[in-house]
């Protein structure tokens, strides 16, 4: 029994055929199971602290310039601040 060169072409296309449209449907369903969840949590950061009198007096910086803390280490020191006009 032998198979012709056609039918044997033929018989390896539909397996491909077949092996693509599984892939597909198998990519379809999985994506209708697990449904993308957005990031609803948003981070917070610390609203803005005027500095203190002895955090200025520390920098040496007079009481007449506003400042606002926005950043402070780990241990509480200020990392960055912003003067404000």
């Amino acid at each position: 029994m032998t198979i012709s060169r056609k039918k044997l072409i033929s018989l390896a296309l539909a397996l491909i055929l077949l092996l693509v449209i599984t892939i597909v449907a198998v990519q379809l369903l999985s994506k209708r199971s697990n449904p993308v969840v957005q990031n609803t949590i948003s981070e917070t950061k610390p609203a803005p602290a005027a500095m203190t009198t002895d955090e200025r007096q520390k920098l040496g910086i007079g009481d007449d310039v506003q400042l606002e803390v926005i950043n402070r280490n780990s241990d509480g020191e200020i990392t960055t601040y912003k003067l404000i006009k």
